[in-house]
């Protein structure tokens, strides 16, 4: 995926937060401004007989001993929490990330209201995080950490990423002071060699598109994995207008000369099917599959 400084509300909070009496966190791991909470191996993984890895909790590439010794691990520690669906050891997750994916997904435990994930605003559920299992359509919240998460996580300040939130208040009619106060310091750092800008939209149905505003050749990119003749016209016309919004927002005066790039209509620029999406229409393709796809 082609995915200035962030302001630090967006990296307060807590990965995995609010643990439940069940849950007797043991370990914090200082991730950037973040701090993500692991669920100890002996509660319930030790009972179940989970091998313990030697040093930091993640093995180093390279031999067959180091890939059996966490193939091992991630099935035991994988058939202790029952989990509803599995990580495999391609992966790479490191033990600290596993046992948070394992305690989060634990089939066993049944308190569907448990705060998972707090960060900034964002609060997510174990329910609502159990739309990530598969042929599960995916909520905002997901894709909303996932632009937090590319956005924190950006070195080189070559894109924006703007959450789900951005395209639906825009047409609920939000100001345009109200976006830039929302969405400028938030998303959209001082990036002199910003070269792509990421839009999600949601249409009834849980169907997902992408649009991608790609300074590199003035063109908006729409990647659509669902698109019938009648429905390019107006995904087009919505593509278009927060197009316009985004040309009125970097124009308005809070950027200075050499924070972004010279060219600002992006309205003007033509639109463009991207080629080679899976179609829902050919059955190559699934609806709720579709988030995947644009994040991919």
């Amino acid at each position: 995926m082609v995915i200035s400084q962030v302001e630090s509300s967006l990296t307060r909070g807590k990965l995995l937060t609010s643990p439940s009496p069940n849950m007797r966190v043991a370990k914090m791991t200082k991730t950037g401004d973040a701090t993500l909470f692991s669920v100890p191996r002996r509660l319930p993984a030790q009972s179940a007989g989970v091998p313990c890895l030697q040093g930091e909790r993640s093995l180093p590439q390279g031999s067959n001993s180091n890939q059996m010794e966490k193939s091992r691990y991630y099935n035991a520690i994988i058939k202790a929490f029952r989990c509803k669906f599995r990580p495999c050891a391609k992966m790479q997750l490191k033990s600290v990330q596993l046992e948070g994916l394992a305690y989060a997904f634990c089939a066993s435990i049944e308190d569907p209201s448990e705060t998972m994930i707090n960060v900034d605003d964002t609060i997510v559920t174990r329910e609502e995080l159990a739309c990530l299992a598969p042929e599960r359509p995916i909520s905002d919240k997901i894709i909303k950490l996932v632009v937090m998460k590319a956005t924190w996580d950006q070195a080189n300040k070559t894109f924006w990423m703007l959450p789900p939130s951005f395209a639906v208040e825009h047409f609920m009619g939000h100001s345009l002071d109200k976006m830039i106060a929302t969405y400028i310091y938030r998303f959209m750092p001082v990036a002199p060699d910003l070269k792509f800008i990421y839009v999600p939209i949601k249409e009834e149905g849980d169907h997902w598109y992408l649009m991608v505003i790609s300074l590199l050749d003035g063109k908006l990119y729409q990647f659509d994995s669902n698109l019938n003749d009648d429905q390019v016209e107006p995904r087009q016309e919505i593509m278009k207008s927060l197009a316009l919004k985004l040309s009125d927002m970097v124009t308005f005066g809070h950027y200075l000369k050499g924070d972004i790039p010279e060219r600002k209509d992006f309205m003007n620029f033509d639109v463009k099917e991207a080629r080679g999406c899976p179609n829902v229409l050919k059955g190559t393709h699934n609806c709720n599959e579709s988030f995947i796809f644009i994040f991919n």
